[in-house]
């Protein structure tokens, strides 16, 4: 799971990167996001992938799910929120203290570098501690430093 979802950050931090090095104006941008989109259309369409068998759900109402891992879902919910609140609003807060256009679009995969480097290392911390604790821990560490974006 901590090698899909830095993998999936490595994407997102890829798109700034991208448009901060050939910039956004003419074609290249969108040829560059042409040629992305045709080599994940190309991975997942080769013959020797397969997609995965599922089973009928035991309990077919979504809701059920909820019940069992309300925390879980409660906590993707808001890293999702606050995630993307990150990624929709730091570039715009960037410019309007006086960073140029390009600085504040590499500002998103600076932000997304933490989730990029730090998966495997909390992953691995979560087998190993009660999670819980962890995630108290690391909740106060984002308490701790969010000051220092202002």
């Amino acid at each position: 799971m901590a090698i899909y979802t830095a993998a999936l950050s490595l994407g997102f931090a890829l798109g700034p990167m991208i448009l901060a090095a050939v910039g956004t104006q003419g074609l290249t941008p969108f040829l560059i996001a042409g040629g992305l989109a045709l080599v994940a259309l190309l991975s997942v369409a080769m013959p020797w992938v397969r997609a995965p068998a599922f089973q009928r759900p035991s309990h077919p109402n979504p809701l059920r799910y909820l019940a069992l891992a309300p925390l879980a879902l409660v906590g993707t919910l808001v890293n999702a929120a606050l995630e993307t609140a990150g990624m929709s609003f730091l570039p715009l807060y960037a410019m309007h203290v006086g960073w140029n256009g390009q600085a504040a679009t590499l500002l998103l995969s600076v932000l997304l570098l933490g989730a990029i480097l730090w998966q495997l290392p909390i992953g691995w911390l979560g087998d190993r501690m009660d999670r819980r604790w962890l995630a108290i821990g690391l909740g106060m560490a984002s308490l701790a430093g969010a000051p220092g974006l202002m």
